[in-house]
């Protein structure tokens, strides 16, 4: 699998492409903002999107969806439903940090835990991970975790923002992702990545 990092936006939120080396087609996870950047990487690998994936409704993670709609077309856009309240307002959410989006368009599709996508001879399995919002899930392969804001290199989502949860996030964080073997890659929403071994050990909210 290739894959490929763009982080953009006043909070260095990390976009993720998937692609099969095989086939060209591919994934993106959580679209933020520099949409350029992400088409053009998608034309340089000539790449066939077959979805748009959203970890969740937070404006950070979807601020670059509507853009990236109207390049791609009919790719459906996936997104659990317990976020699509955050989805619908996600212009107003920006607004009060003083940040300018496009109307964000409303997923095709909803996600749910055990939900599959695949993209040439690779598949990720969909895992609602509650918590630092409703709707708030991960996506995984043998070797990856695609983690959104769930869990962070020695650190966890937020979970003073409307729908958050700390409890519920950290069931979410032992109870899932920590009975994944401690070689899974984690890919978070923001920052560097990790494994599952190093947050068991080190993460200090976990604990």
């Amino acid at each position: 699998m290739i894959i490929r990092m763009i982080t953009s936006g006043p909070f260095d939120t990390n976009c993720y492409v998937l692609c099969c080396e095989q086939t060209h087609e591919g994934i993106v996870i959580d679209p933020a903002f520099d949409t350029n950047q992400l088409k053009t990487l998608i034309k340089d690998l000539s790449l066939t999107i077959k979805f748009i994936l959203l970890t969740h409704g937070h404006f950070d993670h979807c601020g670059g969806l509507a853009p990236l709609k109207e390049a791609l077309k009919d790719i459906p856009i996936a997104i659990h439903p317990d976020d699509l309240p955050l989805v619908a307002t996600a212009r107003q959410q920006a607004g009060l940090y003083g940040i300018r989006i496009s109307d964000v368009p409303l997923p095709d599709t909803f996600i749910h835990e055990g939900d599959l996508f695949s993209f040439g001879k690779y598949t990720l399995k969909a895992l609602h991970t509650p918590g630092h919002t409703p709707g708030g899930v991960c996506f995984y392969t043998d070797e990856y975790l695609f983690a959104g804001d769930t869990l962070f290199q020695r650190s966890i989502g937020r979970t003073d923002l409307p729908g958050g949860n700390f409890q519920q996030l950290i069931s979410s964080i032992k109870n899932k992702l920590f009975t994944m073997h401690d070689f899974l890659t984690v890919y978070p929403g923001h920052g560097g990545g990790t494994t599952i071994g190093e947050e068991k050990q080190y993460n200090p909210y976990t604990g």
